[in-house]
């Protein structure tokens, strides 16, 4: 087997690989009479229009052609950390269109589904017979001299490989080598930034039976690199007056398997995005195609060599953050929005960030009362609270943890423990607030933000409408420590923090309490008593 280069100028290198002993591979004889030529007249369609269209061989689908955010939060300092959502952006993975050969020479009927190219694209066509034997092949330029024809044999099965770099520079010839099909093999190694724009492989097969007289090849092309956009966010501290990210591990050279459009990633580099406007809050840089091998199994994500990661510099004013945002997968032929909001952490108190509400659940879902109302009177340890038929029932799959519950917004959140109620009792007295009527403790972080623990009161043990609140003034929250199992006649303990009426300096008093893990029915603060839960998770 050997390797033909063709160098240009821009740094690309191309070339096809076939072996040794298939000199057979000819052009063939095309009959002249008018009932036995097909001629084949070259349309280009454009470029598939969905968002993220992709090519698949097999038609399947892999583990990341379902469009889930990846999500990650990192710690910047202190008081920052940054929060960076990759989603694919379109509506979803699109299935392959079908291209076609016509009789008619008409526009293409899919020529509504696809983005035109832009003039002076260069792109070829190669044709190969049904036994994989080359033909014939043609180049072309968009809104160039009028396409070469193809003069092929009527009634008989041809392939026609449509390949670009979606810039200005010549393609190869390789007429003069004539690969069989099953050989043939595009080489590329890719000088990011291209000044020709060349940077973006395309690629379709077209298999089909031409007829007599006049056939139209509608050329859809399909995207084999990825594409990665990125907003920087810091609407919350102020302009962003220099910014330096790149994406690593990508490949910079791979060799496309023209028979099936397969793609072997071989060197890697690192490529930089572009910002044209500096000194915002909110800046967007330019999409930048990145070529990386795709994600079939779970288990190459997360966690896989595979997986990828965005890394720089950002500066807000003066101060300058470093950050990598690891394990991001990507998948060839998609396209990415990658959000990265740099945020002041005003709930992160005590060592975890608290829920913007008290959990709540409303028969169906799992929510957060976000006008800092009252959540839901939950029993300890049980996943349902007083209104829900479940509420004293204390089987296995009514036990658990409610926060967890929680679905949608990428973030493992979870009843705090006792440990993280006595850091948040160590700081002392809570300051009183009222807010939109409501009274409570408040823990200020940073100017007018701050964590605000409603008083709600707890209810008594049992599971009615009428069922009263006692302690209005004052707040219990149930921690998820316990040190005895969940049953009626343990003598075990359970924990919660309390903080009690308003005392003369307009303060709360802050403590965790320990009580007896009682059975139902006890005048006490036992495990059916309904209190708060104010989940927390990590940064």
């Amino acid at each position: 087997m050997k390797k033909i280069y063709s160098a240009f100028s821009t740094g690309y290198v191309v070339g096809f690989v076939f072996l040794l002993f298939l000199s057979g591979c000819s052009k063939e004889n095309v009959p002249t009479s008018d009932d036995t030529v097909a001629r084949v007249k070259v349309v280009l369609g454009g470029i598939a229009s969905t968002d993220i269209a992709t090519l698949k061989a097999n038609g399947s689908k892999s583990f990341l052609s379902e469009n889930i955010a990846q999500k990650k939060n990192i710690e910047l300092g202190k008081d920052l950390y940054l929060e960076a959502t990759l989603t694919k952006t379109g509506d979803g993975e699109q299935q392959l269109i079908s291209n076609t050969l016509s009789t008619k020479a008409s526009t293409p009927k899919n020529k509504a589904a696809a983005v035109d190219l832009t003039t002076g694209v260069t792109y070829k066509v190669i044709v190969y017979d049904s036994q994989g034997a080359y033909v014939d092949e043609g180049d072309y330029t968009v809104g160039g001299a009028s396409p070469k024809e193809f003069q092929l044999t009527a009634g008989k099965m041809y392939s026609f490989i449509c390949y670009s770099l979606n810039g200005v520079s010549a393609l190869p010839s390789t007429s003069t080598w004539q690969p069989a099909l099953s050989d043939a093999n595009l080489t590329i190694n890719m000088p990011w930034p291209a000044a020709s724009g060349n940077d973006d492989l395309l690629y379709t097969r077209i298999d089909k039976t031409v007829t007599a007289g006049m056939n139209v090849l509608d050329i859809i092309f399909q995207h084999k690199f990825s594409e990665l956009s990125v907003k920087v966010d810091a609407t919350e501290i102020g302009p962003i007056v220099n910014a330096e990210l790149g994406f690593s591990e990508l490949s910079n050279k791979f060799d496309l398997k023209l028979a099936d459009g397969t793609m072997t990633y071989n060197g890697f580099a690192t490529r930089n995005l572009t910002f044209p406007t500096l000194n915002n809050p909110v800046i967007q840089s330019h999409p930048m195609t990145v070529a990386r091998p795709s994600f079939d199994t779970p288990a190459a994500f997360p966690g896989s060599v595979r997986i990828r990661k965005v890394y720089g510099f950002i500066t807000i004013g003066s101060d300058q953050k470093y950050f990598e945002v690891p394990e991001l997968a990507i998948e060839p032929g998609l396209r990415y929005q990658l959000n990265i909001v740099i945020k002041t952490t005003p709930a992160q108190i005590a060592g975890v960030v608290w829920a913007p509400g008290n959990l709540k659940y409303d028969g169906a879902s799992y929510q957060f009362s976000y006008t800092n109302g009252f959540g839901s009177y939950f029993p300890f340890g049980n996943l349902y609270p007083y209104g829900d038929s479940r509420v004293f029932d204390s089987t296995p799959d009514n036990l658990g943890d409610p926060c967890n519950g929680i679905f949608g917004d990428g973030y493992a959140w979870r009843t705090p423990t006792k440990a993280e109620f006595d850091a948040l009792a160590a700081l002392g007295q809570a300051e009183n607030k009222v807010i939109d009527g409501i009274s409570g403790a408040w823990y200020p972080t940073n100017g007018t933000k701050g964590v605000f623990f409603p008083a709600a009161g707890y209810k008594d043990n049992q599971n009615s409408v009428s069922n009263p609140l006692w302690g209005a003034t004052e707040g219990w929250y149930w921690s998820k420590s316990y040190d005895a199992p969940l049953a009626d006649g343990s003598t075990g303990n359970l924990y919660l923090l309390h903080f009690g009426t308003t005392n003369g300096s307009n303060k709360r008093d802050v403590e965790v309490l320990q009580r007896p893990l009682n059975p139902a029915g006890t005048n006490d603060y036992a495990r059916f008593r309904g209190a708060q839960i104010r989940c927390v998770r990590n940064l």
